[in-house]
């Protein structure tokens, strides 16, 4: 029982810094949030923002598609209108000068789509690093504290037993 004694008196002595200890691990975690810091919670912005970047890419795409098929079609009206004014049957040469038209304006929306999804293809990559980023840093803000806490008992069982504790 002699042996115990000292280690027992110790804990005695230890137990009550412990419990600062862990409060102040839980402030310096995040206030309990399991070792969230500052960068995940930005990093996790950040990936917020990505994600909105893509969704709005993805709308002005097909706002640009939609303006380009009006554009089209107006151009169309207008030259069968200048055909039917002329006199001119829709046969033969205007008929394909049409087909030529529309499929100049349907390639130049399909690249359009093509761009656009690239844009959000990165903005969507983008979201995905940060969510890396975000997971990576509150990992590191669990280990930190859990290093700092035992660091810390190291510490304070260092002082006990070297008589500091009283």
């Amino acid at each position: 029982m002699g042996f115990f004694a000292p280690i027992i008196g110790l804990v005695t002595k230890v137990a009550p810094m412990i419990g600062m200890v862990s409060k102040v691990a839980g402030m310096i975690s995040g206030g309990g949030g399991g070792g969230d810091s500052g960068a995940a919670a930005m990093a996790r912005y950040n990936q917020q923002v990505a994600m909105r970047d893509a969704a709005q890419v993805r709308r002005a795409s097909l706002a640009e598609q939609s303006a380009r098929r009006d554009e089209m079609r107006r151009h169309l009206s207008e030259r069968r209108a200048k055909y039917a004014k002329a006199g001119v049957t829709m046969a033969g040469s205007p008929l394909e000068t049409q087909l030529e038209t529309i499929e100049i304006y349907e390639e130049d929306i399909a690249n359009l789509t093509w761009e656009y999804d690239i844009q959000a293809r990165r903005a969507t990559s983008r979201a995905g690093i940060e969510s890396f980023k975000a997971k990576r840093a509150e990992r590191a803000g669990k280990i930190g504290v859990g290093q700092h806490l035992i660091s810390t008992i190291g510490d304070i069982a260092k002082m006990g037993l070297s008589g500091q504790l009283g």
